[in-house]
């Protein structure tokens, strides 16, 4: 109940909580974690610099999006459909959900790495952060993976290709690295 303490003091107000930004449908685990079922959850564009609430499950979307949260902590442990993080000041995923079941948002942040990244997402939208190679990334769903505006783009774009995507991580690709490096690395996988 530690972590109740820090993001509530008590049943009644993470009830008061979930009632402000209209979460209806959710039960509250033995670890003081806010279940949802059947709703997404919508804390887009509420000026938040951190969640109000402990996630365990979602069944539905969870959007977080447009904020200037600098952290996942409090970030539900699993989503069923799409996870939006995009347009904060994430520097990192850790805190991220485990698993996500459909799309993986996290667009427009300070990334440098998909570190810590769901299982599960079959669409990842990475756009616009400074993520210099994909060490980490969980790869074994990923049908769409879209990096532009990122450093790796240059080398990711060459392959474009998810089928490649253990070839291009194994490699070690990384667009810190001198570019000849790189070239040889991209030639062996095309």
């Amino acid at each position: 109940m530690i972590y109740l303490r820090k993001f509530n003091e008590n049943r009644s107000d993470i009830d008061s909580i979930c009632k402000e930004y209209g979460i209806e449908n959710y039960n509250i685990d033995s670890e003081g974690r806010v279940n949802v079922f059947a709703q997404d959850v919508d804390l887009s564009r509420k000026n938040l610099k951190k969640l109000p609430l402990k996630f365990g499950k979602v069944m539905g979307n969870f959007y977080c999006d447009s904020n200037k949260l600098e952290t996942l902590e409090g970030a539900p442990v699993s989503v069923s459909l799409d996870f939006d993080c995009s347009s904060n000041k994430l520097s990192n995923l850790d805190g991220c959900p485990k698993y996500v079941g459909k799309g993986f948002f996290c667009s427009d942040n300070n990334l440098t790495s998909l570190e810590n990244s769901p299982e599960g997402s079959l669409v990842y939208y990475c756009l616009n952060n400074n993520i210099t190679n994909l060490q980490g990334l969980n790869t074994k769903t990923i049908n769409v993976l879209s990096l532009k505006g990122n450093p790796i783009y240059k080398w990711w774009d060459l392959v474009n290709d998810v089928t490649k995507l253990n070839d291009f991580i194994e490699l070690g690709i990384d667009s810190n690295d001198p570019d000849f490096m790189n070239q040889e690395k991209i030639d062996y996988i095309t």
